[in-house]
């Protein structure tokens, strides 16, 4: 069954457990702020499960329930999450805390090995368990752990080296860039090398990075010191934002005071899915990123007004504003955002402590700062926004979004593509947890409620943005700004949430959880960079050093058309090779090859492609495509075979 025809039945057993749940809940409690919050949850939830009566995909299906069940949940548990709150949920003696050390390195151990042990440009599912296992350990220390300067050390330590691990694993995985991007920052950077010049770029490679150089220049700076090539100092870059992640550590501590739902937050920040993902596909926005992630903890740091804190986030926007410019944008969205907040609170809670300082002339200044030097820089940035979405709104209508597919029987692949988010979800439902127990008048504090606010409002356009059809704002892209926010939240609904489970069940419960949700996490399709173990609708982005040898001789030997899939038209071809003779596949209505489109030149196939979809052109716009054994089995039964090197094959099209 497709997710549509599922619909009716999950809108079912949604209404009937959050039914079930609220019969056994007190009215009393919804007359409360975090119960209005709850009950409105419970409404959006099941709009949003209604909706897959009229389009459904893996998030539309399960955000839905999800949320409608867990504000439910949360109603009906209120007491007894309130009862146990201040309390960590696993207290270790000396001697347990040793075994899960020794289980840690151990199996940060095997990591090692079996990456080191296995065949080129792959990861064996070994390293990912053993990852996966080696992280919930951790996480079982951290929430049993005794803070004081030497044993947070340790932990943050332990933290930031498996992250490292990963994230070179993923990145160093093909000599060549990994993802689209990452080529033509490359190029970027190796002109501004060889030219010693950043103007040099105007007109030549691009016309606006020369106006947003910080990223390339850090690179650059990289190779100089460290003597070493240009992907190992993009790598760098990666390195950097698993750093950053310190900041977002310091910023849960100042929210919360607590040492070890901080830890928890870095560490669950460290594992995320598309904080990973911009950690190996490093552009312009990881570094931005990083700069973020310093932006959201000076913008907590300070009670009251502070010139040297007031100082430091004028700077740090400045850097971001000549990094990259949607990080820029998203950081004024939160810094308004949390302003807007910080008003509402006000309202809510009137006798409420202040516990940060922002004021509108901040605003003010840092919107002049963006807005003023996007004109400077003649960045039509802002222009493409508006225009774009003047233009969105005046075209969207509710679900607008094209659905075209052309993967052989999708439904097939959904339930692949429902574990290929499960990590997501279980972040969803532990951060609802953490939101709703954060708003209650007992907990509620400026700084939570106004991070509440901005993560509604970053949520709202990531979500719905695309629903209406609108995607001028790059909207996959804000997820892993989302994050640091919302770790917050979540590494709060966990703690709470295992509170209430009894004391003999809780490592038995904690255990396979933490596992699955670390695992998912770091193992699906936006963090793993080689071969997907969730949703075989994933592309392969990165390129073997054969390929790129057959690439070089073909673009060296073949003067004709070259019709290869969008990727490697868009990466290896055009951005490393500037070959001008090539074009994106051509398909038709029903997913094949539009032939007419394709003459007298030459169809390049990468051998993984039988398998694994990649992009083609349709009606101006790109789609996913599994070529399968037809097109191969056409092409070699009505074309000459010009070259096969294993890697890639090429036919003379008749």
């Amino acid at each position: 069954m497709t997710f549509k025809e599922l619909a009716p039945f999950v809108i079912a057993i949604t209404a009937l457990v959050c039914i079930a749940l609220l019969i056994r809940t007190d009215r009393k409690k919804i007359f409360t702020i975090d119960g209005i919050f709850a009950i409105l949850g419970i409404i959006a939830g099941f709009a949003i499960t209604c909706m897959n009566l009229l389009y459904s995909n893996n998030y539309t299906i399960t955000i839905g329930p999800i949320v409608a069940i867990t504000s439910s949940a949360y109603l009906s548990l209120k007491d007894t999450i309130n009862q146990y709150a201040g309390n960590l949920p696993f207290r270790f003696g000396q001697k347990t805390i040793s075994f899960i050390n020794i289980i840690f390195w151990g199996a940060t151990l095997t990591a090692l090995v079996s990456y080191f042990t296995a065949p080129l440009y792959s990861r064996p599912i070994v390293f990912f368990l053993s990852i996966a296992l080696a992280l919930t350990m951790l996480g079982l220390e951290l929430f049993s752990l005794k803070p004081d300067k030497v044993s947070v050390l340790i932990a943050i330590s332990k933290i930031l080296f498996v992250s490292v691990m990963l994230r070179a694993s993923a990145n160093l995985i093909s000599p060549y860039p990994i993802g689209s991007d990452q080529w033509f920052h490359m190029k970027i950077i190796s002109e501004m090398m060889s030219s010693g010049s950043i103007q040099a770029l105007i007109g030549h490679i691009s016309s606006e990075y020369p106006f947003f150089p910080i990223m390339h220049l850090y690179v650059i700076a990289c190779q100089l010191i460290g003597n070493i090539d240009v992907k190992l100092a993009m790598f760098i870059v990666g390195a950097a934002l698993a750093l950053s992640t310190v900041f977002v550590y310091l910023l849960v501590k100042t929210i919360t005071s607590n040492e070890n739902i901080a830890l928890i937050s870095m560490l669950l920040l460290n594992f995320a899915d598309f904080h990973l993902e911009w950690s190996i596909e490093i552009i312009a926005m990881s570094f931005g990123l990083s700069l973020y992630a310093l932006l959201l903890f000076l913008m907590f740091r300070k009670k009251e007004f502070d010139k040297m804190n007031y100082s430091l986030i004028i700077f740090t926007f400045i850097l971001i504003t000549l990094t990259h410019t949607i990080s820029s944008f998203i950081a004024f969205i939160t810094l308004i955002s949390l302003y807007v907040g910080s008003i509402i609170y006000g309202k809510l809670y009137p006798n409420g402590k202040k516990e940060f300082y922002i004021d509108i002339r901040l605003c003010i200044i840092v919107m002049f700062i963006l807005f003023g030097y996007w004109t400077f820089s003649n960045c039509n940035f802002f222009y493409f926004v508006i225009s774009q979405l003047k233009l969105s709104l005046m075209n969207a209508g509710f679900l607008s979004r094209p659905t075209m597919s052309f993967i052989p029987d999708p439904s097939s692949h959904q339930y692949g593509d429902l574990i290929n988010i499960l990590g997501f979800l279980i972040f969803v439902v532990f951060g609802i947890i953490g939101v709703l127990w954060s708003t209650s008048k007992a907990n509620a504090g400026q700084a939570r409620i106004a991070l509440v606010v901005t993560m509604l409002v970053l949520f709202f356009v990531f979500f719905i943005f695309p629903v209406m059809g609108m995607r001028s704002i790059v909207p996959y892209r804000w997820p892993a700004f989302i994050y640091m926010g919302f770790i917050l939240f979540v590494s709060q609904g966990l703690s709470l949430s295992f509170n209430v489970v009894r004391k003999n069940f809780r490592v038995i419960a904690f255990v396979p959880l933490f596992f699955v949700l670390i695992f998912c996490m770091i193992a699906n399709s936006f963090s793993n960079s080689d071969t997907p173990y969730f949703g075989s609708t994933s592309s392969l982005n990165y390129y073997t050093v054969s390929e790129m040898i057959s690439f070089e001789t073909l673009n060296t030997t073949y003067d004709g058309d070259i019709f290869v899939d969008y990727d490697s038209y868009e990466m290896p071809l055009t951005k490393y090779l500037n070959r001008s003779e090539t074009s994106s596949y051509s398909l038709t209505p029903l997913g094949g090859f539009d032939w007419s489109n394709m003459t007298d030149g030459m169809v390049v196939l990468r051998a993984k492609t039988v398998t694994h979809p990649v992009r083609g052109l349709y009606n101006g716009s790109y789609y996913d495509i599994v070529l399968g054994n037809d097109i191969p089995s056409h092409l070699n039964n009505s074309a000459a075979v010009l070259f096969d090197s294993g890697s890639l094959k090429g036919y003379v099209l008749p």
